[in-house]
């Protein structure tokens, strides 16, 4: 949703701010205000998140926002909390109060002043008897840290740009965070045992997950794989694009590019005699070789 100029000044100023139960849309510009605030200005004080079951799990498979959310607390400035049964959805500084009102196609935000602080309060005290958060994704930092380590340089700065620049990577989608990483394992050529152990050891998913997004990026004409006899054992693929735009395109029109690509493979090409199940819902996931 988009904040109204009064609410926007409200939080991006706000020494004490409590949110309660935010939908998605509402959590992304909370946070769009609090980045604003941090490089306009020392923004050290904590905000804090009183979060519906039914949303902190959605954060745990929605990978972009997900990874925002645990970096914000990770780096201090944000406490996250949930709860079975929020009391409504509200955004309270002490000096104001916001209640979200209207049909979810159109929220508007309801102020008042006079009842603020005691408002806060009562979201106050109901934050401190939550359970705590477990999104169960990485925080970005760590993420794009340890792609710099294990991968390369240019891994990470397109997986930055990726990020930032995707709205959303749901795990059910076509297109979610395993396509895109190995998509982008090809288009810096990395070997793929190293791409899905990188991403296994840093939290995003079991390595073996990452076979079916492979076998489906080959079967769309995206990628192929090269096989390197090194040694002993299954040979070692390495990943490679086949299509050039995939290469050629910014890293922030990627997934875009790959969800076009697959919806065009599911209805009129070679995918098209059989439904494409997310991956995660897959029961035969095959661990195949390197």
């Amino acid at each position: 949703m988009v904040l109204t100029d009064e609410a926007r000044d409200a939080l991006s100023t706000a020494s004490d701010l409590v949110v309660a139960d935010p939908d998605l849309d509402l959590l992304e510009a909370v946070l769009d205000v609090r980045a604003a605030a941090e490089q306009d200005a020392e923004q050290d004080e904590e905000w804090r998140l009183l979060l519906s079951d039914d949303v902190a799990d959605i954060l745990g498979y929605e990978f972009v926002l997900g990874t925002r959310v645990e970096e914000r607390r990770q780096r201090g400035g944000l406490l996250a909390r949930r709860v079975a049964s929020p009391p409504g959805t509200l955004i309270a500084t002490p000096d104001a109060a916001f209640a979200v009102a209207g049909p979810p196609s159109s929220r508007t935000l309801l102020s008042t002043t006079e009842t603020a602080d005691a408002v806060r309060g009562a979201v106050v005290d109901r934050f401190e008897t939550a359970q705590p958060v477990d999104l169960g994704v990485p925080d970005r930092r760590t993420l794009l840290n340890a792609a710099e380590r294990s991968l390369s340089t240019a891994f990470a700065a397109d997986l930055d740009v990726a990020l930032r620049e995707t709205d959303r990577l749901h795990r059910s989608s076509d297109v979610n965070v395993l396509t895109l990483l190995v998509a982008l394992g090809a288009r810096h050529g990395h070997l793929f045992g190293v791409v899905r152990t990188w991403a296994e050891e840093v939290g995003i998913a079991p390595r073996q997950l990452f076979s079916d997004e492979k076998r489906t990026l080959v079967d769309a004409d995206v990628i192929e794989t090269i096989k390197l006899p090194l040694g002993k054992g299954h040979p070692r693929s390495r990943l490679q694009l086949v299509a050039e735009e995939f290469g050629d395109c910014p890293p922030g029109a990627l997934s875009e590019r790959l969800e076009a690509r697959l919806q065009g493979e599911t209805e009129s090409g070679p995918a098209a005699t059989e439904e494409r199940v997310p991956v995660w819902k897959r029961t035969d996931r095959s661990v195949g070789p390197d």
